[in-house]
């Protein structure tokens, strides 16, 4: 299956500002973004609440060898990094439209769209964050939820 702008050649920096622009059309009060070597965030807040979505980059060594096993060099592998992290890029930013539209269409809501990446109080991360390591025992039922206090 073809993975979503699996060509672009759109800069991570147009896809960057388009996000932003996006953001503040929809009334996003604040936002901004921030890469480092292993990811990126986007980060933005809407009706009050902080909200933060993190996209993991790829390390470099995944491109370094072909699915023959084959050797690429370094700037091959560098290449192919990059057009990941800007397919990666463009991905968020259809997420972001396509979500952003249901809520102005009234078909869902702020909190419906983006419960996962809400921003919890006290530095404990986002909601996916702390549930997703629990999701096996969520989905067999009566899995009972620690706090942060309660692990501690």
């Amino acid at each position: 299956m073809a993975k979503y702008a699996s060509n672009t050649r759109v800069p991570v920096s147009r896809s960057k500002a388009e996000i932003e622009s996006i953001l503040q059309r929809y009334n996003a009060t604040a936002y901004g973004h921030f890469q480092d070597s292993d990811k990126a965030l986007v980060q933005f807040k809407m009706e009050g609440r902080s909200f933060q979505i993190a996209m993991p980059l790829p390390p470099l060594d995944d491109f370094k060898v072909t699915g023959s096993r084959r050797k690429r060099s370094d700037n091959a592998a560098m290449e192919l990094r990059e057009k990941e992290i800007r397919r990666r890029w463009r991905a968020v930013c259809l997420v972001l439209k396509a979500k952003l539209e249901l809520i102005e269409c009234g078909i869902s809501s702020v909190d419906a769209e983006f419960f996962p990446y809400l921003v919890l109080p006290g530095g404990g991360g986002t909601v996916q964050d702390v549930l997703l390591p629990h999701m096996d025992a969520l989905a067999q039922g009566g899995a009972k939820l620690l706090t942060h206090e309660q692990e501690r």
